[in-house]
Parts: C-alpha cells; sequence; structure tokens
C-alpha cells in the first residue's frame, strides 16, 4: 500500500454486464466500453476475494483494507446478475438508480430494487432523468436532485443519502444544491480516492480494465492511480473542447 494513501478508499464504477456476444451486440456502440462479461467480473471480485479486501457499499466502507463498489444506471443486469455475485462472495455494493427510468426495458423495477436494497445492497440516486445537472435552470436542478432522492426514499422505506452524478459532471453550484436536497455525499466520475469529503472521486472500470488493475486499484497503488488521474482529465479536458455528443462517437468509432 503506498505510503500517505493507506486512509483513503478505492470506490470502483461499474455499469452493465452481459453473458455471451448477443447480448453485448445489442449494446449502443457508444456504451459499450462501459460493458463487462460476467466472467470479467467474477475475475475481479474474486482477486480481491483472494486478496482479502473489505468489499462493501460507498456508504459502509470504512476498514483499512475497504474497497467501494458502485453500480450505476440501474441497468437489468445489477439485477440478473450483479447482487447474487455480490452476496455469494458476502460483499455488498450501491446501486445508483435513475428514478425515471425505474421499470423501463432493461433497468431495474421497483419490486426488483426493494429485493437487493432488503439483501443489503445499499440504494443511491442517479438524479431524475440521467441529465448534465450543470447549466440547468434551478427549478430543473431541484427536480433532478430531489424529486429522485424522494421516490426513491418513497418507494425503499429508507433514507437516500448519496447521488452519484449524473455524466460525472458538476459545479459549485450543483454541489450547493445537493447539500440543500439533503444528501450527505455525492459522487463524481472524477478518478482518486475518497477521503471523507462530500463531493467523492471514484475509479471507472471498462471493458479493459483487468483483474491486475483493479487490485492495484484495491492496493492504492500511486503510481497507477496517478496515471489513471492524469487520464481522466486529458478525457475531461477533450469533452469539453470538442462536447460530449461528439466525444462518445469518436470513442465508439476508435473502438470498432
Amino acid at each position: 500500500m503506498a505510503i500517505g494513501m493507506s486512509g483513503r478508499i478505492p470506490i470502483l464504477i461499474y455499469h452493465g454486464f452481459y453473458r455471451n456476444r448477443d447480448e453485448i451486440s445489442a449494446v449502443d456502440p457508444r456504451d459499450r466500453r462501459y460493458y463487462l462479461s460476467t466472467d470479467q467480473f467474477a475475475s475481479h471480485l474474486d482477486r480481491l476475494a483472494g486478496c482479502g479486501f473489505a468489499v462493501s457499499s460507498v456508504e459502509n466502507a470504512s476498514e483499512p483494507q475497504a474497497v467501494a463498489l458502485s453500480f450505476d444506471d440501474g441497468h437489468i443486469s445489477n439485477y440478473d446478475w450483479v447482487w447474487p455475485m455480490l452476496v455469494d462472495r458476502g460483499f455488498s455494493g450501491s446501486f445508483f438508480i435513475v428514478a425515471d427510468w425505474i421499470g423501463r426495458p432493461g433497468r431495474m423495477d421497483a419490486a426488483q430494487l426493494r429485493k437487493i436494497s432488503a439483501a443489503g445492497m445499499s440504494i443511491g440516486s442517479h438524479g431524475l432523468t440521467h441529465t448534465d445537472l450543470t447549466g440547468l435552470p434551478e427549478a430543473a436542478l431541484d427536480r433532478e436532485l430531489s424529486v429522485s432522492k424522494n421516490r426513491l426514499e418513497q418507494l425503499l422505506g429508507i433514507e437516500v443519502p448519496t447521488l452519484a452524478l449524473p455524466r460525472g459532471r458538476f459545479d459549485q453550484r450543483v454541489i450547493e444544491r445537493a447539500r440543500a436536497a439533503g444528501y450527505r455525499r455525492i459522487c463524481t466520475s472524477r478518478a482518486g480516492l475518497m477521503n471523507g469529503g462530500f463531493t467523492v472521486p471514484r475509479l471507472s472500470i471498462t471493458s479493459r480494465t483487468t483483474a491486475d488493475t483493479v487490485e492495484g486499484y484495491a492496493r492504492r497503488n500511486a503510481l497507477l492511480i496517478g496515471r489513471t488521474r492524469a487520464a481522466h482529465a486529458a478525457r475531461r479536458a477533450l469533452k469539453g473542447l470538442i462536447g460530449l455528443r461528439n466525444y462518445d462517437s469518436l470513442a465508439a468509432a476508435l473502438k470498432s
């Protein structure tokens, strides 16, 4: 473990999962880099288990050997495959849900969310419509933050204290309005380790992420995390330069 990083906790971001070529071929090419096979995910979990890490939700990660898992967007594969794999290993995770997507084709429904919550998984908000929160009029911003939180709390009968920012984007106004809406933590997509602040960095996992990289993140490898942070900053700058839609199209073209 790197000196100076022992008190910080890595949070890994996952999205969707697939079992075979037919399932991944049905995914929008712009999103495929964020989808892992269930075998690849199992290799990540088994590596963490074999190394003795305490794998939990963002809300419950506190031990020196803690690693937190987060799952954005509420994809149905999170219900079909992910949470049983976590339970089988004695792990848990945080599932960030887009409130307006609940029950839509390919997304978890209310009964499924209640089931994984009862099984020990944490449920957080991922906004109301998965809209970039920066630049929204204040009324629309408050609706994205508050309605999503309230809807999930009413559905589950528990507090929803954590927000994962849609598309990872935020500014000072988003932070202030999230505090006012009652969130106690907001998860970003900026690379880094959690260290007790209100805005929490995370480490994105893609189809190219190996079990060795996951272990490196879990061990707080300073060189690896520094490289990841630099690469993320470069991508963020490129998105700002050419626009998010153009960036997604470019990334899909380069991967195909």
